[in-house]
């Protein structure tokens, strides 16, 4: 009986931050609303802090999500079965080497459950330099209700939110680098 309520209160919390997460269509209910941008997020309506978490990193070395305090990131669920998240990674690395010295950080969160065997021989095929940081438990997938990948999250130097992403983007586009530049300097003040 006392495992049915845990487990009834954990789905409780997950349609509870699912709600806030998604908006369903045709109503604004979700805590994200589309964006007009050059290109396509999801924005809060309220920026809100990004939950922390601590993952073992490609090094071996543990790494919090409050270690990149006071840097514009980008947090990208991946998996090495994934196709649409192996087709945006040189786009993501590349938008990575662009933007690194003004203050963006690329972090790939790797789900595989045999994370750091397939994800590094997945990032020294494709040459990827970003960090990786490794949820095998699947615990910051769930925490970030990420249902599908890939997934992207925006967080600001101040450790909110600024947006969301669902899907494959074009990471070394040109609008997308001028979002992120503005997002930098708007930041950095």
């Amino acid at each position: 009986m006392k495992d049915l309520s845990i487990n009834l209160l954990r789905l409780i919390k997950v349609v509870i931050l699912f709600s806030l997460l998604v908006p369903l269509p045709g109503l604004s209910t979700g805590a994200f609303a589309k964006e007009a941008s050059p290109f396509a997020y999801t924005r809060p309506k309220e920026r809100f802090m990004a939950p922390d978490f601590t993952l073992p990193s490609t090094g071996g070395a543990e790494k919090s999500l409050a270690d990149y305090r006071g840097k514009v990131l980008l947090l990208n669920f991946w998996s090495t079965v994934c196709a649409p998240c192996r087709e945006e990674m040189p786009a993501l690395e590349s938008l990575w080497k662009e933007l690194g010295e003004e203050g963006l950080v690329v972090i790939g969160i790797n789900v595989d459950r045999r994370g750091e065997r397939l994800a590094g021989k997945f990032m020294e095929r494709y040459g990827l330099s970003f960090p990786v940081l490794f949820d095998r438990e699947g615990e910051v997938r769930r925490e970030y209700e990420v249902m599908v990948l890939p997934v992207t999250y925006i967080v600001g130097r101040d450790g909110r939110f600024v947006g969301r992403v669902t899907g494959v983007r074009d990471w070394d586009g040109e609008e997308v680098l001028t979002f992120f530049r503005k997002l930098a300097r708007e930041e950095g003040r």
